[in-house]
Order: C-alpha cells, then sequence, then structure tokens
C-alpha cells in the first residue's frame, strides 16, 4: 500500500486530519501570505478530489487508506530518519513508528513528491534498516578508540590536511577508502516532560572496518569518539534505538 503526494499535499491532509505536526518536514506553506495560501490550498483541494484521494467538497472525506498512511505520521510516532551516503550521494528515508505498524516515506532527488508506503511491523521496518547497510559481515578491525576535537573531525571528513600522530591511522585509511556512511536519527515527543527526546548513531565503514562516531561534550569541549566495532554491533544499537 502506498500513494505519491507533494509536500503541499501531504500537510493539507494532515490538517484535515487535525495533526499538529508532521516530524521531518518543513512547512511547505511558511512566508505565504493569506491570498497566496487560499489559492494554493483551493488548488490543492481540487487536485486531490481528482485523484480520488479527496471526497465530497464541503466533507472532506478522506480516502481511507490514504488517511491510515498519513494518521501513522502524527507526532505521538516514534520518528526515525535514516541517511545513507555512498559514493557521495545521499539518500535519506524516513520511517513512522507507530505499536503496531510502520509508514515509510522517501523524496524524489529531482522533484517534490514524497513516496509514502506501508512497511509492516516495527520488527519488519528494523530488518529492512539493517538490511540497507549490510554490515553483519564486518569483522572489528584491531585498533584503539580515539578522541578528536568535533573541528579536527570535520576537517578529516573535508578531506583537509591535518596533522595528526600515527594513532589515527587506522582510521583515516576507513576514510580515505569510505565505502558508505550512514546515520541514524530517533525522534519521540515525551508526554511527561513536554519536549522532543533525540538519539542518534552515525559511522563510517572503509577498507579498514566500521567506525563508530559518537559527538560529546566534555568539559565544554565538542569533541568526536571514534570506536572501532563489528557490524553486527552497529545493527544491534539501531535495534535498541528503534525497538526500546
Amino acid at each position: 500500500m502506498d500513494i505519491r503526494l507533494s509536500s503541499k499535499e501531504i500537510y493539507f491532509l494532515s490538517e484535515l486530519l487535525h495533526i499538529e505536526v508532521i516530524v521531518g518536514m518543513t512547512d511547505p506553506f511558511a512566508g505565504n501570505t493569506q491570498s497566496e495560501l487560499k489559492e494554493a490550498l483551493f488548488q490543492i483541494q481540487e487536485d486531490l478530489i481528482e485523484k480520488e484521494i479527496l471526497f465530497e467538497k464541503e466533507t472532506f472525506e478522506i480516502e481511507r487508506r490514504v488517511a491510515i498512511l498519513i494518521n501513522a505520521m502524527r507526532p505521538q510516532s516514534v520518528y526515525l530518519r535514516l541517511s545513507r551516503i555512498e559514493q557521495h550521494q545521499q539518500e535519506d528515508t524516513h520511517y513512522y513508528f507507530t505499536p503496531k505498524l510502520v509508514v515509510k516515506r522517501t523524496k524524489a532527488p529531482d522533484a517534490d513528491i514524497h513516496k509514502i508506503e506501508l512497511i509492516g511491523t516495527p520488527l519488519e521496518a528494523f530488518t529492512e534498516i539493517v538490511e540497507r547497510f549490510s554490515l553483519s559481515h564486518v569483522e572489528k578491525v584491531d585498533s584503539r578508540s580515539i578522541y578528536l576535537s568535533r573541528d579536527t573531525f570535520n576537517q578529516l571528513l573535508q578531506s583537509q590536511p591535518v596533522d595528526m600522530g600515527p594513532e589515527i591511522e587506522a582510521f583515516l585509511y576507513s576514510l580515505k577508502t569510505r565505502k558508505l556512511a550512514g546515520q541514524v536519527e530517533v525522534i519521540t515527543w515525551d508526554d511527561q516532560r513536554g519536549n522532543w527526546d533525540t538519539a542518534d548513531l552515525s559511522f563510517i565503514h572503509g577498507e579498514n572496518g566500521v567506525w563508530l562516531t559518537t559527538p560529546e561534550t566534555v568539559e565544554g569541549v565538542k569533541i568526536v569518539y571514534i570506536q572501532p566495532v563489528a557490524g553486527v554491533e552497529i545493527e544491534e544499537q539501531i535495534k535498541k534505538l528503534i525497538l526500546e
């Protein structure tokens, strides 16, 4: 079950379903004047009626399968953004977890078209996410964990020359021979505290294994903790972020 909608169509339908915010999306109507907004909403309404997604101009009844998919994107769901970088191309995928089902949203690279589809249960979604990285076969490299300042780490990512000691050579080799980089970010709403909770995980996979990169702040200094890990450890940490 899937649909393809523009960001404005998604927001229009979310308003009808009384969804306050869709995590991972910016408001496509931001900055519009009242007259521009009125004109845009009228056109979107007509387009959705023509697509048979919206019925009856007076009652605005939404086609059932579309309503199910949009409803799953409420802020009460657990939101997960998966970012995958391979051959200098970044691909972001957005998942919305409810207790029983998971909906995935992907945006076309060259158009404002979002594919929204039902993936299945949270466990099925976890399996799909892990398969996107395919790291279970990668063994842990025999090397020490290291700390770098955030600025130095960013310089390395941008291939800028940095005068460092031999202790980071193993990591540098993986960075220079990078096959894949990934980030998993999970955002949830905490009703008791009335704020958003965010947790994330980032890694780099090169010829010299997989390296988990964790930003930290120690006594006001921004650093990045870099540690070699086995591929299965990345999968276990992703599972912990999603399912716990």
